[in-house]
């Protein structure tokens, strides 16, 4: 990847990874141009993460950025929607199952598994949940506080592949938390960054 020469205007972005199998390089893009960002080992909490230095990148009155890297030999990619305003930072954290959704299928999946996209998000979002096997699912999205502020789900859902919309448009920039109870499955919490 090529980089960027002295932007006149810039804004920073810095890229966190959450998992064992976080890469140690991720390329950060914009219209074509970018360069590489090298992620070095944390602990947030009890939590292992991997989390680059703020970089400066070019403020063209740019809409989105692509974060791309490798694991496990498959290449991913995320376009992450930039928040208005010049120099307005930007945060991306990934997890080690961050991928988008899967579509609706006539078979159920293999295996339970909860995706939200994008993430972080400017005002919507999905979920995409997949289970097994039928069952009993709540779904919540909490402030930072522990406030409640949604029900996303609460009733049985089929086995097979369910998207639920998230619709932060009424929100505070900031951190939330989606929290998930299934009854056929692991129950969990998934971290959401809203930038507007």
């Amino acid at each position: 990847m090529t980089g960027w020469a002295n932007p006149v205007e810039a804004r920073w972005v810095q890229v966190g990874f959450v998992g064992s199998d976080a890469p140690k390089l991720v390329g950060v893009s914009v219209e074509g141009t970018g360069r590489t960002v090298t992620l070095h080992p944390t602990v947030q909490g009890n939590q292992s993460c991997w989390i680059s230095d703020p970089v400066d990148i070019p403020d063209r009155q740019i809409k989105s950025l692509t974060i791309d890297w490798s694991s496990n030999g498959l290449a991913n990619a995320r376009e992450i929607v930039v928040p208005d305003g010049p120099g307005t930072p930007v945060q991306v954290l990934l997890i080690s199952s961050d991928r988008k959704p899967i579509p609706q299928t006539g078979t159920a999946p293999s295996e339970w598994r909860a995706d939200v996209y994008p993430n972080p998000f400017n005002a919507q979002s999905t979920l995409s949940l997949s289970l097994p096997v039928s069952g009993h699912a709540r779904v919540e999205i909490h402030d930072i506080l522990g406030r409640r502020l949604a029900v996303l789900q609460d009733g049985t859902l089929t086995a097979g592949t369910h998207h639920l919309p998230i619709d932060g448009s009424h929100w505070a920039s900031g951190t939330y938390f989606l929290s998930y109870r299934l009854s056929s499955g692991p129950s969990g919490v998934q971290r959401l960054q809203l930038l507007k």
